[in-house]
């Protein structure tokens, strides 16, 4: 069978969008299918760089290094669609991620899966999206809301599919409450890099290093991530453990430099620590030297970052609402905080420092336990099911 995976919002950044497209990529060719991989953007060097070369993925226009390059190639992938059909009718079936990509399937006239990472950003936003962070993403917006159509083509070319894949619960309710369709839920998983969980290592590091908690988060500096909110939590950690420090590991954006002169203004940027474009090894060691992960975006859509967090054994504190509050079982795994109040996500991370090393021991285990769940193999299966139907 001949399968093309088609990314919308191309390969330029790490995302978790891009993991789940090199992941099912991966493993489809490992049982045995003839799989291309097209995108409308790519850029391989800030994206999963180890990975995305080794996939051979197929831009639909060339990257020529130009001011909005990937807002335009996603634009044009929109619109010159006659052309990139031609090139999708070889294949038996497209599994396409997210627009541009659903409405290109739909226009080839061929068998397609839908994967909906979340409702399209720009028709229905969440109330704390902002995209002056990104100016192609900013243009875009303002594309796709001057289209009169956008959202009458969405929905079409959505509720055409074949069959539509979400990632969480949460994306789900809000898929089916958008385009009245009952979707199936296909959740990514860590890599298996990340699938390394020792409790007892974790255990033995929180107990010689109590004093000096360290703190980690995976994203990209997007006002939408509130990395600001980590910032405050963080500042308010270090007046208990003076020797406290903070490793924001994600893309550097324009937002960057405000999130420098918030830690600055706090007194604690000496103590933070920003890193981007490394490789899962070196992630992994991140991961490994952390005693806690936050995630204080509101409204997430999944959060495969936490997932890969608890693979190697790190509890979680974050929201108590959205995609990634699935992946917390409130004091076992980590905690939640109630949504969206500051005071009280302090206080549950305060609370992680206050255990003693049995206590903390079991959350790790807990966590390891957890992200054991969800497997690569699990969401193939899936999605392979699937396509065996439409084929």
């Amino acid at each position: 069978m001949k399968i093309a995976i088609v990314h919308g919002p191309g390969f330029y950044y790490n995302g978790g969008g891009e993991r789940i497209v090199i992941e099912e990529t991966k493993s489809l060719r490992e049982r045995g299918y003839d799989v291309d991989v097209y995108s409308t953007h790519v850029e391989t060097a800030h994206c999963f760089p180890e990975e995305t070369e080794k996939l051979g993925i197929i831009p639909f226009f060339r990257n020529l290094n130009l001011p909005l390059q990937a807002a335009a190639n996603m634009t044009l992938s929109a619109v010159i669609y006659p052309l990139i059909k031609r090139r999708l009718r070889s294949y038996d079936v497209l599994i396409c991620h997210s627009q541009p990509a659903i409405w290109i399937g739909y226009k080839t006239e061929k068998p397609y899966v839908a994967y909906i990472h979340r409702p399209n950003c720009f028709l229905y936003p969440k109330p704390v999206d902002q995209w002056n962070f990104d100016v192609n993403m900013f243009v875009l917006d303002k594309v796709v809301r001057s289209f009169p159509l956008s959202q009458e083509l969405d929905l079409e070319s959505t509720r055409a599919a074949d069959k539509i894949l979400t990632t969480s619960h949460w994306i789900a309710d809000w898929t089916s409450r958008i385009y009245g369709v009952t979707p199936v839920r296909c959740p990514p998983a860590p890599s298996s890099i990340f699938q390394h969980g020792n409790p007892f290592r974790i255990w033995w590091r929180h107990g010689s290093s109590s004093d000096r908690p360290r703190l980690l988060t995976v994203t990209r500096h997007a006002p939408i991530k509130r990395l600001d909110w980590i910032v405050y939590v963080f500042s308010r950690l270090c007046q208990d453990f003076e020797r406290a420090s903070l490793t924001i590991v994600g893309k550097h954006t324009s937002h960057t430099e405000s999130l420098l002169k918030l830690a600055e203004s706090l007194g604690v940027r000496h103590r933070i620590a920003l890193v981007q474009d490394i490789s899962d090894a070196r992630l992994l060691d991140y991961y490994q030297s952390a005693d806690l992960y936050l995630s204080c975006a509101p409204m997430e859509d999944f959060g495969i970052a936490p997932l890969e967090a608890m693979a190697t054994g790190l509890p979680l504190v974050v929201w108590g609402f959205g995609g990634t509050a699935e992946l917390v079982d409130d004091g076992k795994t980590g905690f939640k905080a109630e949504a969206y109040k500051l005071n009280d996500f302090y206080e549950k991370t305060a609370r992680i420092f206050s255990l003693d090393e049995e206590q903390y021991r079991k959350l790790s285990e807990n966590a390891v336990a957890k992200a054991n769940e969800y497997t690569w193999k699990g969401h193939v299966n899936i999605l392979e099911g699937e396509i065996q139907k439409l084929a």
